[in-house]
């Protein structure tokens, strides 16, 4: 199993968007949450399946999907996000040409 590999995307988002003046710190919080859970549950999933616990096996693989779920709303929260604000400012940009 890839440890790394949860929680590099995250580390990722976290750099680019703090280097943008982006930083918004509830969703790295989300993110994160979401990583650990969607880690969590990977291990829960590997351990499950390493001892034959079916029940355990399946748990870690809900656990793992819901944190990816995660993740994922977070980053299509922060692409709205980013595309409301881009749209502002080409209002804002076209209003101020017109007069």
């Amino acid at each position: 199993m890839q440890i790394g590999t949860a929680v590099a995307p995250v580390m990722d988002v976290y750099w680019l968007q703090y280097g943008k003046g982006r930083f918004n710190m509830s969703h790295i919080t989300k993110k994160v949450e979401g990583a650990a859970e969607e880690l969590g549950g990977k291990i829960k999933q590997t351990v499950g399946k390493a001892i034959g616990n079916e029940k355990m096996e399946a748990d870690g693989r809900v656990k793992k999907v819901v944190g990816k779920a995660k993740v994922e709303a977070v980053k299509a929260a922060e692409f709205v996000k980013d595309k409301v604000d881009a749209l502002k400012s080409d209002i804002r940009e076209k209003a101020h040409h017109e007069r």
